[in-house]
């Protein structure tokens, strides 16, 4: 059994979502993070969203960094801080591919609607030109927000194990 019969087993179904929807999920989840991290490292809120901006969109400058003050129950915020940031990335992730798809699916109604493009099946040749290499830089950004993310979680796990290892030493 392939993956491919797998796929084409299970019930598939395209998500959409607005952009509207996607935002307001990234700044509810900063914000999360923002009253995480002023709670348990006694940062102000706009040090504690700064931080979750800053990390969760892979930029690290390494101006602020949680974990300096090693109290009572440090490594357990240090796991919680890692599974914050690995989901947070995801969601991230996933909301962007999820807004870039329905940015995509508009323009190509909006094409439609002006004539440049034909229907689904039948594209016009200046609604090939227009929008092919339009679509391949969208994929490319998207492959390269993936592979960023995918190398930022990396890190982050291994600065969480090597951290557990030098706090038991």
């Amino acid at each position: 059994m392939s993956l491919r019969s797998i796929k084409r087993a299970l019930p598939y179904k395209r998500e959409k979502m607005p952009v509207s929807v996607g935002i307001v999920t990234v700044i509810l989840f900063i914000a999360g993070g923002a009253i995480l991290f002023s709670v348990w490292e006694g940062w102000n809120f706009f040090d504690g969203a700064y931080y979750s901006f800053i990390t969760l969109s892979t930029i690290g400058f390494g101006d602020i960094v949680p974990g300096q003050s090693l109290g009572e129950g440090s490594q357990e915020k240090l796991i919680v801080c890692a599974l914050y940031l690995l989901f947070g990335m995801a969601l991230i992730a996933m909301c962007f591919k999820l807004m870039q798809d329905d940015v995509v699916r508009k323009a190509r109604w909006l094409g439609q609607k002006i004539g440049i493009l034909g229907n689904q099946n039948e594209t016009s040749r200046l609604g090939d030109i227009l929008t092919s290499p339009m679509l391949r830089v969208l994929q490319l950004q998207s492959n390269i927000a993936q592979t960023r993310v995918q190398a930022s979680l990396l890190s982050c796990i291994c600065i969480c194990i090597f951290s557990a290892e030098f706090l038991h030493m």
